[in-house]
């Protein structure tokens, strides 16, 4: 019957867009394959995860270069503000004999200031440690810097600067460069810091000590609105290279603990014992017969030690021969720097992966719900495609039997005709 067909047009399918099979919780169409009598109620999908870890809220993940760099400033700012002698591996910076910390950047050891921005006034009042003395700069001047030659080549670790001057404003941004020539083709960056806003000392420490000879500080941005920046000292501490293999010496062979920090003092005291070292000198050319005897009594002593402790006199021997060297510090220096490097360099790759497990890692369950919904998906548009499918058909066959209707009917009619024809033909046969 046609008026079947008719009727059954609300219970066929309204295709669903493309896009709401790619992007769901995006598009809220849904195909209507369903009886006007039952109707459908769409099952929400649940929302997806997939694509949250894709999202341009969420941070993108960054190189190694710029891990490593952020790994150094977060070293740097943890360590800064902490005043203390001891540095990471046991080693420590190198003392006076008084016990204080030696400044490299001291004008009474030698240091000096090579260069400064022609706005600048009393930049070597920062070296003399008068702290009544101070430099002065205007702070509208473009570029603050101060060049500085230490008192000798070091492995330099801290930085300690301050403003003690009243109605001033404080530095804040600061960068600090290295060389081990002047002048140099190229400044190393050793660090960038950010101070208090404070009239005290502040220290700021490298994240990996270099090798320098020549600092050049510049003052980036400052506190406040005052017309003068003021700094009233800078102090560089550093690391005695010799003392830090000294210490591992220590630290691998411990039965020579005493010879190795009695070769540790000699190394620091070696400046004081010069005048000590020519007065002996003069004294034994005095005295040459009584020397002579007392280095055979020595001598005999010696062989004696050397007999019944054999292990002891060879660790002395050594420590005697590395504090002895001058060209194996050259090497030395490059080997520490090496090994730091390599050092920090695996340290930041091993953090660097555990940063890729734990991002990838979390990604997993991500992918794997993602994966379901796809699979849902695609589930749901084969059954429209079936669905589809089986309309397909079924118009098909209401086509084919509207058409066999419509010929019945047309055969049905024709008879009809035929017959109203024959009556109309019957009664006029009769009449004649």
């Amino acid at each position: 019957d046609p008026s079947d067909f008719y009727g059954e047009r609300d219970n066929y399918c309204k295709v669903m867009p493309l896009e709401a099979y790619i992007f769901p919780a995006d598009n809220a169409s849904s195909p209507t394959c369903q009886s006007s009598s039952s109707p459908h109620h769409p099952e929400a999908l649940p929302p997806s995860n997939a694509s949250g870890g894709n999202s341009s809220t969420e941070a993108a993940l960054v190189e190694l270069d710029e891990f490593r760099s952020r790994i150094l400033q977060g070293k740097a700012d943890n360590d800064s503000g902490r005043h203390h002698q001891r540095v990471a591996d046991g080693a420590t910076h190198r003392l006076e004999p008084s016990g204080a910390e030696y400044n490299y950047a001291a004008a009474s050891k030698g240091a000096k200031v090579l260069a400064h921005n022609k706005e600048a006034k009393g930049a070597a009042n920062i070296l003399d440690g008068d702290k009544d003395r101070y430099l002065r700069n205007p702070c509208s001047a473009d570029d603050k810097f101060v060049v500085v030659q230490l008192s000798e080549e070091t492995l330099v670790h801290t930085v300690a600067l301050a403003n003690l001057e009243h109605y001033s404003s404080n530095f804040k941004d600061l960068e600090l460069h290295g060389s081990l020539s002047y002048p140099g083709e190229a400044w190393e960056l050793l660090g960038r810091f950010t101070a208090e806003n404070g009239k005290h000392a502040q220290r700021f420490v490298l994240a990996e000590p270099r090798w320098t000879r020549y600092l050049r500080l510049r003052l980036v941005s400052h506190y406040g609105s005052g017309f003068y920046c003021i700094l009233s000292y800078l102090e560089v501490y550093g690391i005695d290279a010799v003392e830090r293999m000294l210490q591992d010496f220590v630290a691998s062979h411990s039965p020579d603990a005493d010879a190795a920090k009695a070769a540790a003092d000699a190394r620091k005291d070696s400046s004081h014992n010069d005048t000590a070292g020519s007065q002996v000198h003069a004294k034994q050319v005095e005295g040459g017969g009584r020397n002579e005897s007392t280095g055979d009594v020595a001598k005999n002593n010696g062989s004696r030690v050397a007999d019944g402790k054999p292990a002891q006199a060879q660790g002395k021997e050594a420590v005697k021969q590395a504090t002895g060297r001058v060209h194996g510090d050259v090497v030395l220096k490059i080997l520490m720097q090496k090994l730091r490097s390599l050092e920090l360099g695996l340290s930041t790759l091993e953090e660097y992966t555990k940063v890729l497990n734990q991002r990838y890692g979390g990604k997993l369950p991500d992918l794997h719900n993602g994966l379901a919904q796809t699979g849902k998906a695609l589930e749901k548009m084969k059954a429209d495609v079936e669905d589809l499918v089986e309309w397909k058909d079924k118009v098909a066959r209401d086509v084919g039997e509207l058409r066999d209707w419509k010929s019945s009917v047309s055969r049905k009619l024709d008879h009809l005709a035929r017959e109203n024809a024959a009556m109309r033909q019957g009664p006029i046969t009769h009449a004649m």
